[in-house]
């Protein structure tokens, strides 16, 4: 099967999915995964809303790009500004919440419970897209994976992130999890059967050709020649999750009184030893 005849198929699967899923806002951060289910929408004849976020009024490329994204088709945007001296209250409120302090998981969750919360309390939409499991990126480890253990251990690789994480407990499970607390279910439509199994089914070259992530490119070519393809890059950076929560955090002299923590993971777990305390506290 030809490429192109690859990419028409995943587009007509993508395309059911989304169909059957029905129309609801985007968690968009511009990059692909989020972008193609605007993609999708778009092409249903839908006009989603999206939802986005930024620091202290600081543009991120991420939040630069789902702009641009949103002007261009003339979309509603909603952009959840968290000001630098909303850090530490939003940190220690969701590890309230979750009980955890893992890096990838305070800092996926936090943005997902600024915007969850609102969505929440809309009476009229309870759901939202979010491209998690995405098309699944050709990573350092999956391409490691690839060259020395070959397709089929890439493609269980790719699985493993793609549907167990839930078991696992990633940062995703952690992201659907916040947003339920608020009443708010995150549709992945990347992960959503039969369409998972047919994307993990595709090799590595018709996943990733041209480039990175390139089926997506390939199956909806009228969204993605407007030039706002990136590599993939973790929500954390893109966003500047962690270049806030750094700034903000380390050296607060409150939670690091003796400077000894080098890593933003130390101030999350010091803030989740003194919640402890206080619960046992007589």
């Amino acid at each position: 099967m030809r490429s192109d005849q690859v990419a028409t198929e995943w587009r007509n699967r993508f395309l059911a999915v989304v169909e059957d899923l029905g129309p609801a806002p985007i968690l968009l951060s511009g990059g692909t995964d989020s972008g193609t289910i605007l993609a999708a929408q778009l092409a249903l004849g839908w006009r989603p809303d999206l939802w986005s976020f930024r620091f202290e009024f600081v543009p991120s490329r991420d939040w630069i790009v789902s702009d641009l994204m949103a002007t261009h088709y003339g979309l509603t945007f909603h952009t959840v500004e968290i000001a630098n001296s909303e850090i530490r209250s939003d940190v220690e409120r969701l590890i309230e919440l979750t009980g955890e302090s893992k890096k990838s998981h305070v800092q996926c969750g936090h943005p997902i419970m600024r915007i969850a919360e609102i969505l929440g309390g809309f009476f009229w939409t309870r759901t939202a897209y979010v491209g998690t499991g995405g098309v699944i990126e050709d990573n350092r480890r999956g391409s490691e994976i690839l060259h020395y253990d070959g397709e089929e251990a890439f493609r269980e690789y790719r699985r493993e992130n793609l549907l167990k994480w839930e078991e696992q407990r990633t940062a995703t499970w952690r992201m659907i999890d916040v947003a339920a607390t608020f009443g708010v279910e995150l549709l992945q439509p990347f992960a959503t059967q039969p369409f998972a199994d047919y994307s993990l089914s595709l090799d590595s070259d018709e996943i990733n050709s041209p480039k990175q992530k390139g089926i997506a490119l390939r199956a909806f070519p009228e969204f993605w020649s407007n030039g706002w393809y990136r590599r993939n890059e973790f929500l954390q950076k893109g966003s500047g999750l962690s270049a806030a929560h750094d700034a903000v955090l380390l050296g607060d002299p409150d939670l690091d009184p003796d400077g000894r923590w080098k890593s933003v993971t130390g101030i999350y777990n010091e803030i989740r030893r003194r919640q402890e305390r206080n619960h046992v506290a007589p």
